[in-house]
């Protein structure tokens, strides 16, 4: 009797043991099925490397996970990337090099062949110029922007702008203003959309937001300060300084019409006159709104300060100048 019940604990041992081992190896393909990396956690990181890293401005990564058909088994990561078309080749190491570092050990592979390549960087800097010479804007400038994804619209973009705002209602035209300057371009227009129809309703690939513009109140004092830094720098013949600081100034108080004179005098310096000459059209269309004429004392203020400017680069700004005010404003290119 003792033998036969000794006989009978080891066998139930025996069993649980068994049991005991296969709910482990349960246990374990039941993990392995799960992805060991967190989709929204790896969402978050690839946002906030297009956002801050500035070997990927103008770049974005999309991120997908298809369970496999083996539920023992893990899923894969799907990885699609979006690129700015003038610095493709070095954004692909760089995400590269990102994947290597936060998805080691991951199944997952990139669609090479499905890159979607935009203009990027050319466009931010087509609208940082327009932006700097639109009458309407002033005060405002753009400074950068990045992708990031539309929370109203799954698997939509929307490029974020950077930069600054005189007023808070500016916003609004600067996303028009960007807007306009994409749907020049077809690769930022939906696909499917005619293309020879109304281009100016023609909807967006991707979304111009303003929603990071902060607004930033005029200072008399700061223009006053960046107005004397950019003197002392022309003076020194460091004109492409000098060209930053008054440019700052007229940000800073846009409403000083020497600081623009000296700005735009600044760039003929550096010999950029196509640059100096759209400058100096939005300066005139401005200030003729304002009533601005040549006996007005601000006026007045820029023939003083520009007493010490002879030679080709005065003559150069005179006839620039000439050029813009033809066709009938009242300020005069008379100093």
């Amino acid at each position: 009797m003792r033998a036969w019940l000794g006989a009978r604990r080891s066998l139930c041992l025996i069993v649980s043991l068994s049991l005991l081992s296969a709910v482990a190896v349960s246990n374990r393909r039941a993990t392995a099925a799960e992805p060991a990396f967190d989709v929204n956690v790896l969402d978050q990181e690839f946002a906030a490397a297009v956002r801050d890293n500035p070997r990927l401005r103008g770049a974005w990564i999309d991120l997908e996970y298809t369970p496999n058909a083996d539920e023992a088994l893990p899923g894969a990561f799907t990885i699609r990337r979006v690129l700015d078309s003038g610095h493709a080749a070095a954004q692909r190491v760089e995400i590269d090099r990102l994947l290597q570092t936060w998805m080691r050990g991951a199944n997952y592979r990139v669609e090479s062949r499905a890159d979607r390549l935009y203009p990027f960087d050319r466009l931010l800097s087509e609208l940082e110029f327009a932006v700097e010479t639109d009458p309407a804007l002033s005060g405002c400038q753009i400074t950068g922007g990045f992708f990031a994804a539309d929370p109203n619209e799954p698997g939509a973009l929307n490029l974020v702008l950077r930069g600054r705002l005189a007023r808070a209602d500016q916003d609004v035209t600067i996303e028009s203003l960007c807007g306009r300057l994409m749907r020049r371009n077809p690769v930022w227009i939906k696909p499917g959309t005619d293309q020879q129809g109304d281009r100016a309703a023609a909807p967006l690939v991707v979304a111009p937001k303003t929603n990071e513009l902060a607004v930033v109140e005029s200072s008399e004092a700061n223009g006053r300060w960046f107005y004397a830094a950019g003197l002392r720098e022309f003076w020194r013949m460091d004109y492409a300084g000098a060209a930053r600081s008054f440019h700052q100034a007229t940000l800073e108080w846009p409403r000083k019409l020497e600081y623009h004179y000296w700005w735009i005098l600044s760039d003929l310096a550096q010999g950029r006159a196509q640059l100096a000459r759209r400058r100096m059209d939005m300066v005139v269309r401005r200030f003729r709104e304002e009533d601005f004429d040549h006996q007005s004392p601000e006026y007045r203020l820029v023939t003083r300060s520009l007493e010490r400017v002879q030679g080709p680069l005065r003559q150069s700004l005179q006839r620039l100048e000439m050029q813009a005010l033809f066709g009938g404003s009242q300020l005069g290119a008379n100093y």
